[in-house]
């Protein structure tokens, strides 16, 4: 365990649920002057550092979305943004549903395994932001398979699959088949390393 994790660990174990906000901005403080932060750090503030079923009060909920907000300006990491959005999307309301879906996508266009910790949580959000968001919820699984395939961890069947709907539904896009394409190459150069 790194001396960052130690430190912030002590803080997330601080935690006050009577002053959330105090908590939080003790948290935050504490992350201040750490110009990056180490693989254990993430994992324990994703883990510990978020509402898991809501919130007493709006004030803890807005010093909750406001963390996580600074946390992903700072900390420009796909783990951290995917955090984010599930902060966002149960804390934030409907009118920040789609923003917080629009937050997650992009984190799964960074790192497609984020995607199966947080995808069941929009799964049926797309439907409620537009059919863009819906093809882009579409292409965000097709990444996080061609990642599964990459690790040998999925059948590329079922990639295939995922592929020929979208493809039978949106290929005349030329903006979805761009993405696929960027898909593939990512895919091809995870293979290559």
């Amino acid at each position: 365990m790194s001396a960052q994790s130690q430190r912030i660990a002590a803080v997330l174990a601080s935690k006050d649920n009577a002053d959330i906000p105090g908590w939080l901005a003790r948290l935050g403080a504490s992350l201040a002057g750490e110009p990056t932060l180490d693989r254990e750090t993430i994992s324990d503030l994703v883990s510990r550092g978020r509402p898991r079923w809501g919130v007493r009060s709006s004030d803890d909920a807005a010093a909750y979305i406001a963390f996580w907000a600074d946390l992903m300006r700072r900390y420009p990491d796909p783990r951290i943004a995917a955090a984010y959005s599930d902060v966002l999307h149960l804390l934030g309301g409907h009118e920040r549903a789609c923003e917080a879906l629009r937050v997650f996508l992009d984190a799964v266009r960074r790192d497609p395994s984020v995607f199966i910790e947080y995808s069941g949580d929009f799964s049926e959000l797309p439907a409620q932001c537009g059919p863009a968001a819906e093809i882009d919820f579409e292409l965000a699984t097709i990444a996080y398979y061609a990642h599964r395939v990459d690790e040998g961890a999925m059948d590329l069947e079922t990639l295939q699959d995922a592929v020929h709907e979208l493809l039978a539904r949106h290929g005349g896009d030329p903006a979805v088949r761009t993405r696929l394409f960027e898909i593939a190459r990512k895919a091809s150069d995870a293979i290559t390393r």
